[in-house]
């Protein structure tokens, strides 16, 4: 069973310096993203995987992959529970 993720059209990006503000309309609520969290939207915009980001950010990161994938699934629900992103199970 896979996740399929797709970024909530509303969303609005601006980037400033090395963060990354969201702005949902809908909600009139911002959400800020420093570091990984700014390589894994822009990945996620580009239309990679799930599983192809937390490759990458294996391989670019000294981190093991229980915490990563730990890490990523509370990040993934707080965009879900901003209506930043869509989660759905395939």
């Amino acid at each position: 069973m896979g996740v399929d993720i797709k970024i909530t059209k509303e969303v609005l990006l601006e980037e400033i310096d090395q963060e990354v503000v969201l702005f949902n309309p809908q909600t009139q609520r911002y959400f800020a993203l420093e570091g990984v969290g700014v390589l894994f939207w822009k990945r996620l915009s580009e239309g990679l995987g799930v599983e192809d980001i937390l490759a990458e950010i294996l391989e670019a990161y000294e981190v093991d992959e229980a915490t990563l994938r730990r890490d990523m699934a509370l990040f993934l629900q707080s965009l879900e529970k901003e209506s930043l992103i869509k989660v759905e199970k395939t």
